[in-house]
């Protein structure tokens, strides 16, 4: 992967090449770019496919065409090969190349043709038309700001932050929708005036004017006509995963894996026809969130290399405002610094790529969320049972007791909706319910301002016309791909913390083919009784160990408000809490209610471990003040142009 910066308007001028400075962490091995009157064109690159020639603005034979591009096409060898049957010249043996000569062809329909995961621009002089496009799930980001006739667009925002007519501003709602989703909403940013381009969408900017529409989306069977042969299934799965692990191992330099010690991250390591090196995040000081014992056992299953990391607490605290400089964007979870500080491993073993197991749970039902609502709806039916909700206390048993132990509080937490199993947002309603009570630190001031906005119902009205005729299965599955997925986990624990040390991930279960076929199959094939990703438990029986493939999920987590409280040394909370947190700073900054942050931290300050609610409102609150720190505070001191130049 890469990083990539442009402008197309009146405003384009040589001092964006200033702002390249903002990608170097993306691509670190050369940056190049293309000016002319009107145009700016930059790439930062990571070199990984041909590192020799594979240098980037990519020109057309008579340089009428030119294309920046951010990611790997996994079928460039196949469309290489057609295309040069078509009479096609390759100027380079970049994966890249192949996207600007098939739009040669067949203009901005090329996306059909390709299969990876990327986000490039081609400017085309003949028309004189700029050209947008994400891939499809949104593994790499592309950000745009408007200014006038120009228009600004970058792989990460603060490449975007000097060229704004003014400082940078928070965008409220996104606030409001971070406490509600985890994320901003597809196309929003925590940014004023700054967007991003949803997942699965193209656009053109022309003659001032942008127009953004969408290639491809996640869908599912309306007619019930589902795929439910488990033979089939199983072997078209295994093949459709083996191909997709085969090409993301295509590099000119190393492939290494995570290897978390759950299902997905092993049957990725199980897949791979040459086993990679491994690397593993541990946290020794805390039991629940250790998941060591099981990294190696799949480690001397598979007779790998394994790099292994231990997480403390004081590292996490020590590295969280780093966390937020990459995130540009507040976070409700400490997840994924300790990611950074394994990238970081990696990068310094060498390794440019690794492959990951993101994306298993989304396309087979893996999350406890799915589970929930299978329980749910079957007590929607019966909801006088004292049964049918008696259920959900076998979900948790990686749960600390605060949350399994007492059956009244699993009936009042997932009675929401109850008498509705229909409406759209069924599966999720509990968990926005929780994050949204995170809400009530919102300073009086704050909370008026967004009185008026609700992020439910802006969510509702981007959901397909199909939607209420797809299986509740797959209605939560599209929620948590369009939510979670890529407003979450995709940038925050993936891309941003690769990219902040110069590695590549790779998501094998996030091919394109793969997530077709699954959602295709019939829902017993991905969740059967409770047990979860039952295909590729079945799949996997023989190739991983049994211990491993009969786990129930655990979700990646690491300590959170625990690690900046009762430090070992006479401080009893880390000192970013005490600048960031402090009644004053609380007040100036306005997003939250002195007195009520104060409360909660006093409560954690004492020893409590903070129930979910506590932990997501004191992280949300904590990087929302580091993330004002470093955006507007200190705005002058990063982003302006003056500042660049020294």
């Amino acid at each position: 992967m890469c990083g990539l910066l442009g402008c197309v308007g009146p405003l384009a001028t040589k001092s964006l090449a200033l702002s390249m400075r903002h990608l170097n962490h993306r691509g670190p091995d050369e940056q190049h770019w293309h000016t002319e009157d009107g145009l700016f064109l930059g790439h930062a690159r990571l070199s990984i496919i041909a590192p020799s020639n594979g240098q980037q603005p990519i020109y057309s034979a008579d340089r009428n065409i030119i294309l920046v591009c951010n990611g790997e096409i996994f079928n460039h060898q196949q469309l290489r090969k057609e295309l040069t049957a078509r009479g096609h010249q390759f100027q380079t043996d970049s994966d890249s190349e192949v996207i600007l000569h098939l739009y040669r062809e067949v203009g901005m329909e090329c996306l059909d043709a390709l299969e990876g995961q990327f986000a490039f621009a081609i400017w085309d002089k003949h028309s004189q038309q700029l050209h947008l496009a994400r891939d499809r799930t949104g593994i790499l980001p592309l950000f745009y700001y408007q200014r006038g006739e120009s228009l600004f667009f970058a792989s990460e925002i603060k490449a975007l932050l000097p060229h704004l007519s003014q400082s940078p501003i928070l965008n409220p709602n996104s606030l409001k929708e971070i406490f509600t989703f985890w994320s901003p909403l597809a196309g929003h940013t925590q940014f004023g005036g700054i967007q991003q381009l949803r997942p699965g969408h193209k656009a053109v900017f022309t003659e001032g004017n942008l127009s953004e529409s969408c290639y491809w989306d996640w869908q599912f069977p309306t007619d019930g006509n589902f795929l439910t042969d488990e033979l089939q299934a199983r072997d078209e799965f295994s093949r459709l995963l083996q191909d997709s692990v085969a090409t993301r191992q295509v590099a000119d330099t190393q492939v290494a894996s995570f290897l978390s010690g759950g299902l997905d991250s092993t049957s990725v390591v199980a897949s791979c026809a040459n086993k990679p090196k491994t690397y593993s995040i541990g946290f020794s000081c805390s039991k629940q969130h250790d998941e060591s014992s099981f990294q190696a056992e799949a480690a001397d299953y598979f007779s790998v290399e394994r790099h292994h990391s231990n997480c403390t607490p004081a590292q996490l605290a020590d590295d969280f405002s780093n966390t937020i400089w990459h995130t540009e964007c507040s976070i409700l979870r400490t997840a994924p610094t300790p990611l950074r500080q394994l990238a970081q491993t990696v990068h310094d073993d060498g390794i440019k790529v690794v492959l990951t197991g993101e994306g298993a749970d989304e396309i087979l039902g893996g999350y406890d969320i799915f589970k929930e609502t299978k329980i749910r709806q079957f007590w929607a039916r019966q909801p006088n049972s004292k049964s049918r909700p008696a259920l959900l206390s076998k979900l948790y048993p990686y749960m600390e007791g605060n949350l399994s132990s007492s059956q009244g509080y699993l009936e009042k937490f997932f009675s929401i909706g109850l008498d509705n199993p229909q409406q759209p947002f069924f599966s999720h309603l509990p968990r926005w319910n929780t994050t949204r009570a995170c809400q009530q630190f919102f300073s009086e001031d704050f909370k008026q301002t967004l009185q008026h906005y609700n992020p439910v119902d802006k969510l509702e009205q981007s959901l397909p016309a199909a939607f209420n005729d797809w299986h509740w299965l797959n209605r939560a599955q599209y929620i948590e791909a369009h939510t979670l997925l890529s407003g979450y986990l995709l940038p925050s624990q993936s891309d941003r913390m690769l990219m902040s040390a110069s590695v590549e991930g790779r998501y094998p279960f996030l091919d394109h083919k793969l997530i077709e076929f699954c959602n295709k199959l019939h829902p017993k094939l991905k969740i059967k009784g409770l047990n979860e990703k039952w295909l590729l438990k079945a799949v996997m029986q023989g190739k991983i160990p049994e211990s491993i493939r009969n786990r129930s999920k655990q979700p990646y987590r690491a300590p959170d408000s625990a690690s900046f409280f009762n430090l070992s040394s006479n401080l009893n909370q880390h000192p970013i809490v005490e600048a960031m947190m402090n009644p004053e700073k609380i007040k100036d900054y306005g997003y939250f209610c002195p007195t009520k942050v104060n409360f909660l931290l006093k409560k954690l300050a004492r020893g409590a471990t903070g129930n979910q609610r506590d932990n997501m409102a004191f992280v949300g609150i904590l990087s929302t003040q580091i993330w004002h720190k470093h955006f507007i505070e200190d705005y002058n001191k990063h982003f302006n142009l003056r500042a660049l130049m020294r």
